[in-house]
Parts: C-alpha cells; sequence; structure tokens
C-alpha cells in the first residue's frame, strides 16, 4: 500500500508539474508575440525619425513666416505708423514738462 501512495503522490505531483509547465509555456508565447509585436511597431515608428520630422516642420514654418515678415511691406509701414503715432503724444508731454527751451531741440529732430 505504501508504495501505492508513492506513485500516486509522485503521479500528482507529475501531471501538476506538466499543467504548471505548460501554463508557463503558454505565457512565455504570448510574451513573445507582445515582445515581436513591439518590435515592429517601434521599426514602423523609428522615434528618432519621427523627431526629425517634427523639426522639419517647425523649420518649415518658421522659415514661412520669415518670408512673409521680409516680403511684406505692408507690416513695415504699419509698424512705422504705429511708432509715429505713439511718438507725437510723448513728444507733446515732454514739451509741456521741460518747456520752450527743449522746443528748438525736438523740433530739429522730427
Amino acid at each position: 500500500m505504501d508504495e501505492r501512495w508513492t506513485l500516486g503522490v509522485l503521479g500528482l505531483y507529475t501531471v501538476i508539474y506538466l499543467v504548471v509547465f505548460f501554463v508557463h509555456k503558454s505565457q512565455i508565447d504570448r510574451q513573445k508575440d507582445v515582445i515581436s509585436s513591439m518590435k515592429s511597431f517601434m521599426e514602423v515608428f523609428k522615434v528618432d525619425e519621427v523627431k526629425k520630422f517634427v523639426e522639419l516642420k517647425e523649420n518649415r514654418m518658421i522659415m514661412q513666416f520669415e518670408d512673409e515678415m521680409k516680403n511684406d511691406g505692408n507690416l513695415r509701414e504699419m509698424t512705422e505708423k504705429i511708432v509715429l503715432e505713439r511718438i507725437e503724444p510723448l513728444k507733446k508731454v515732454y514739451i509741456d514738462q521741460m518747456g520752450e527751451q527743449h522746443l528748438e531741440m525736438t523740433a530739429r529732430n522730427s
């Protein structure tokens, strides 16, 4: 009877071991699938290439803006007009505060 118990326990251990082995093997196979899919994903979307693309796009936008700034004569005229509009009230305030002695100096600069 002792031999039967020993064989029964050994058989039970063997069955449990095989079940655990197949469960682990299936988990390992799933991990391999995940790893291979991650590798293929990383090959499709190379991070360095995406970074280069973004930098090129930003540089293109900056260059377009600079070209628009160079070619836009209206912008220059508008800024000169705005600056002159802002300077005139300041000149008046300065003349009022400093008096007639500086009137000659400001009249020469305008």
